[in-house]
């Protein structure tokens, strides 16, 4: 490492950039200039740091010897953690050891961000904020599950008003990066410990609206959604790192004062509606003798014997929701994760998604963002609502 912070005149923004086995060489090119070539932070200087694990081919080679002149380090990941969590963890030792000014982590297998994303991210970070989390428009599958299961049980247990609080790419001051790197290192998966651990930390969190999507190279608009049967094996690992996330938060306590922020609304593809109706039906149907699933119904169970529970589960009212994810923070305080919770409670989710499309498609941003907070409030106060559904 050549940079210290007593010879820098220029503020220093260190980016990771993590490869893995899937990362082709001329994709990590094309993100690697794409970086490069940000207008904003021409006035800085930016180191990328190439977060190795894995790869085939010569990704190294080609990312130090791209012909552009930001500078490109690559560091062999640690053995101990997750792989994008070891990832994350060689993006802050480098930032801290450099003194850098910002740090700005990208998930694993990001091809490739809008052009102003790294400026603006680095720019709130520069005006005071410890954590930057972006809103931008996502994938349906995706916001959706934000929107029904994320966003209300974080909202619920860190009293902050986060939109999405799933982080792909985030950014983060000096003291930000001493502050997690002076404490065990998350292992539930980054990008939801994102904003756990910062509330945790009680580092101040800024949530910033920026273009549109980043571009994944593990995931494509022809790749099965995870509201689909296919796409199931990506719902059971986002799933499973939530709660994982989730099981050392001891408390729900007061409702937040701040409005939750508007997120920009997102259409479902064609044929969404039929494809989630049968795949519901499939999962309730599955998953009709699966004690979790009753227990986190509580007292709206309907015996296993009933038609009515293959596929017709209503789950459109919000407070009845609400007590579901309420009895998903209780579980995964007390009991170890499962095949079988994470079964019940996707099946659920599922059933939930199926009874409020209807209702999605005729939302406002503001009343997705009213809706969220709604389902966080009922978790919040959950002992009451409970003599009510």
């Amino acid at each position: 490492m050549t940079h210290t912070g007593a010879s820098r005149s220029r503020p220093l923004v260190v980016v990771a950039v993590p490869t893995w086995r899937e990362a082709a060489p001329v994709r990590l090119q094309q993100y690697h200039l794409n970086i490069a070539n940000h207008r904003g932070l021409r006035d800085r200087d930016v180191l990328l740091v190439h977060v190795d694990s894995e790869t085939i081919g010569d990704t190294a080679e080609v990312l130090v010897s791209s012909p552009v002149n930001t500078k490109t380090e690559t560091v062999s990941l640690p053995p101990g953690l997750l792989r994008n969590e070891r990832a994350q963890y060689c993006l802050f030792c480098v930032a801290h050891a450099l003194g850098a000014e910002v740090a700005i982590s990208c998930d694993e297998g990001l091809e490739a961000v809008a052009p102003d994303w790294l400026s603006s991210l680095t720019d709130v970070v520069e005006e005071g904020a410890d954590a930057v989390l972006p809103i931008y428009s996502r994938q349906w599958d995706d916001a959706t599950f934000i929107d029904q299961v994320v966003a209300p049980l974080v909202v619920a247990v860190t009293n902050l008003p986060l939109r999405q609080p799933l982080a792909s790419v985030s950014a983060f001051s000096q003291h930000a990066v001493a502050a997690f790197l002076s404490d065990p290192w998350p292992q539930a998966g980054w990008e939801v410990s994102v904003a756990l651990e910062s509330s945790r930390r009680e580092l101040s969190i800024e949530q910033i609206l920026l273009s549109s999507e980043p571009v994944s190279i593990s995931r494509s608009d022809d790749g099965p959604s995870m509201l689909q049967a296919d796409g199931r094996s990506l719902l059971d690992e986002r799933c499973e790192r939530l709660f994982r996330a989730l099981t050392a938060w001891n408390s729900v306590i007061d409702p937040p004062v701040a409005l939750l922020p508007n997120s920009p609304s997102v259409r479902p593809p064609p044929n969404a509606w039929s494809n989630l109706r049968k795949t519901s039906a499939l999962a309730v149907g599955r998953e009709s003798s699966n004690p979790i699933l009753l227990r986190l119904l509580g007292r709206h169970v309907l015996p296993a014997s009933d038609p009515k529970l293959q596929g017709n589960l209503d789950l459109r009212n919000a407070a009845r929701w609400g007590l579901v994810l309420y009895r998903v923070l209780q579980h995964v305080r007390r009991h170890h994760l499962d095949a079988e919770f994470i079964s019940g409670f996707e099946a659920l989710f599922l059933a939930r998604v199926s009874s409020v499309f209807s209702d999605l498609l005729r939302m406002s941003e503001r009343d997705v963002a009213d809706m969220i907070m709604t389902i966080a409030s009922t978790i919040r106060s959950a002992r009451v609502f409970e003599a009510q559904y």
